[in-house]
């Protein structure tokens, strides 16, 4: 075997496609396009994209009622 074989195979595999993300991601943040606009995110993004809230108008939905319901057992 070479020597060297088995760096390049863990530069190929492992270190090569985390430096070519990290370099993606870091473009993609620079120009700010990683996070949606700060009104959507406010509003929820179930409303802006589909029209209607995920869970239920008081936004606790089914996990809000499960918990208030173990809570009134106690």
């Amino acid at each position: 075997m070479y020597p060297g074989a088995d760096y390049a195979g863990k530069w190929f595999g492992y270190v090569g496609p985390f430096v070519t993300m990290l370099i993606l991601f870091g473009i993609l943040k620079a120009l700010g396009m990683l996070r949606v606009h700060a009104h959507e995110e406010v509003e929820g993004l179930d409303t802006v994209e589909h029209g209607m809230p995920a869970y239920g108008h008081d936004g606790g939905g089914m996990a809000s009622a499960s918990f208030q319901g173990s809570a009134a057992q106690a």
